[in-house]
């Protein structure tokens, strides 16, 4: 059999302490047959601590806190019995899950190549250019589709990437070296100040 990470406790244990806790909780109180029972109920949360066991799965079985059930394991003195500790295996702790990487949509080669076309043409564009000059119109064009495919999921850096002078998509590790005609940098700012002049 397949060792497996222990996060539910044996059967045999949790039933233990759900009879303990049931048979102290129907004494009279502040009898002795509570003290006796509280005493049995005390050595299986002793036990289940000895090997590892968090306080709150041992808790849960009895319908009580884990400070509870603390408390009443407190009270135990001397060595905890063969019988108790042998319905405790070793506590072992759950690997914690595996976050997926995120998954993001990416540009298709139509996609990018527009923005590298675009990107030559709008950054030469400057405040004498009048509104229907192919660089102003060339600029908008530019930053609307980046809002469009950033707002979509596309990421900042592959937006950047597709504004370098490549010549195949997606870019080889050689052209990953070329600088890009637009950082993200400038990215951020257009589409902010496009945001920004929105009425």
């Amino acid at each position: 059999m397949e060792d497996t990470p222990r996060e539910t406790l044996p059967e045999d244990a949790r039933d233990a302490l759900v009879r303990a806790h049931r048979s102290y909780a129907e004494a009279p109180i502040r009898s002795a047959a509570q003290k006796e029972r509280g005493a049995v109920l005390a050595e299986l949360a002793v036990a289940g601590r000895a090997a590892g066991w968090p306080m709150r799965l041992l808790a849960e079985p009895c319908g009580v806190s884990a400070e509870r059930l603390r408390q009443l394991a407190s009270r135990h003195s001397g060595e905890v019995a063969d019988a108790a500790a042998a319905l405790f295996p070793p506590y072992e702790r759950p690997a914690p899950a595996r976050r997926r990487p995120a998954q993001h949509p990416h540009l298709s080669p139509a996609e990018a190549e527009e923005l590298r076309d675009l990107a030559a043409l709008a950054t030469r564009r400057t405040g004498s250019h009048a509104a229907d000059a192919p660089e102003a119109l060339a600029s908008e064009r530019f930053t609307a589709i980046v809002r469009e495919h950033h707002a979509r999921g596309v990421i900042w850096a592959e937006l950047s990437d597709a504004t370098k002078p490549w010549s195949s998509w997606p870019l080889s590790e050689t052209e990953r070296q070329l600088e890009p005609v637009v950082r993200v940098s400038g990215l951020r700012q257009r589409v902010s100040r496009a945001a920004a002049a929105r009425p």
